[in-house]
């Protein structure tokens, strides 16, 4: 029996990873279901409720009533659509002495006519509110700031810029999301990513809508510097329903985004991961398989490569100048790759080709 060839268990076991990696996803994905009736959550989406958004500004994660400072509230008349609006937020003294900002944002039933009068006590109600649920986000990042003009010509030919220290930036979109697909789940196989948001209703076997800050529609470039002379800022409220597909991805990304950063990932690497889930899941999804394939093409030409000039005695019917030149070009390309920062994805085929271009050079004594 002829044994399989090198090239079909690399096929093999490259399709059976990819094959396992897509149910895994697929998996993830499914919505739970619930079988034991005593241990079942019922969304209490279900009761179909009248929604709002109030949001509050404070420089602190965990303000004093006295801190907080009322924005606005915006009815949800369909909270299954996409839903933006154009805020002019009024800046803390704090946050104005270079000191940071956050927004408070509360979802709730909207208030009857004669308790829409906000006070002070607004904020502690809300807070205290059993059918309210809330989410904390940071609207504040510290960036050096940026020089348009510098001084290029002096008595020494020296460039000198301007020194400060990082100034506070607000960021121009607020970003929220809520689940709006009705999930019928067990009590004990919530998953552990989405566990942190998941709020109980009173006895009655329910969970608040799950409401959270959309961190994917983030980003670090899409802010506005802050002094003390500015005294409110134009911030989007940018509210996006989530099934529960979105909300996996959502919680999943999150999670990988932390470990990023704590690996030195910068805010711009971060900012153009988030990128990629700006296009169709559909897309996205291609675009991972096209990758994995481009990866395996890659593999099986050096492996061709390396088992063609091993079979070569000599240099026989080949151009000696021609395998020295491509050993040199690959490897200025490969210079030039990593002096760019070009992806790993690129530049580690580009090491091995120029290894083996070298390897070459050195087994021929060219």
């Amino acid at each position: 029996m002829k044994l399989p060839s090198f090239t079909t268990i690399v096929s093999v076991l490259f399709l059976s990873y990819l094959g396992n990696l897509f149910y895994s996803i697929w998996v993830m994905v499914q919505p739970p279901s619930c079988t034991s009736e005593g241990l079942c959550l019922k969304s209490f989406l279900l009761r179909k409720p009248n929604l709002e958004l109030t949001i509050f500004v404070a420089p602190h994660s965990n303000p004093r009533g006295s801190e907080v400072i009322f924005v606005n509230n915006f009815l949800l008349p369909n909270y299954n659509v996409s839903y933006e609006r154009l805020m002019s937020v009024e800046l803390p003294r704090l946050t104005k002495q270079n000191g940071t900002l956050y927004a408070h944002v509360f979802l709730s039933k909207v208030q009857e006519p004669s308790s829409r009068i906000y006070s002070g006590d607004k904020w502690t109600k809300l807070l205290t509110d059993p059918e309210t649920v809330y989410t904390l986000v940071p609207m504040s990042i510290y960036k050096e700031p940026q020089y348009k003009i510098f001084q290029l010509l002096q008595d020494e030919e020296n460039v000198k810029k301007n020194v400060e220290k990082p100034v506070t930036h607000i960021k121009a979109v607020l970003p929220v999301s809520m689940l709006t697909e009705p999930l019928h789940i067990s009590q004990i196989h919530i998953p552990s990513d989405i566990y942190q948001y998941i709020r109980l209703y009173g006895k009655k076997q329910e969970y608040l809508p799950i409401f959270l800050h959309n961190s994917l529609q983030d980003r670090s470039f899409n802010v506005t510097k802050i002094n003390k002379n500015i005294t409110h800022v134009p911030i989007l409220l940018r509210y996006e329903p989530l099934s529960y597909t979105g909300l996996r991805i959502l919680t999943q990304t999150q999670l990988a985004m932390v470990t990023l950063q704590q690996f030195g990932f910068k805010n711009k690497d971060i900012d153009e991961i988030k990128a990629i889930f700006d296009t169709n899941h559909y897309l996205l999804l291609i675009s991972i398989i096209v990758a994995f394939i481009h990866i395996l093409f890659d593999f099986l030409a050096f492996k061709n490569d390396i088992s063609f000039w091993r079979s070569r005695k000599s240099m026989a019917g080949l151009s000696s100048r021609l395998v020295v030149w491509r050993a040199f070009s690959q490897t200025v390309v490969l210079l030039y790759l990593i002096e760019e920062k070009a992806s790993m994805l690129i530049i580690v085929p580009s090491i091995i080709s120029s290894i083996i271009e070298v390897k070459i050079i050195r087994h021929f004594n060219l």
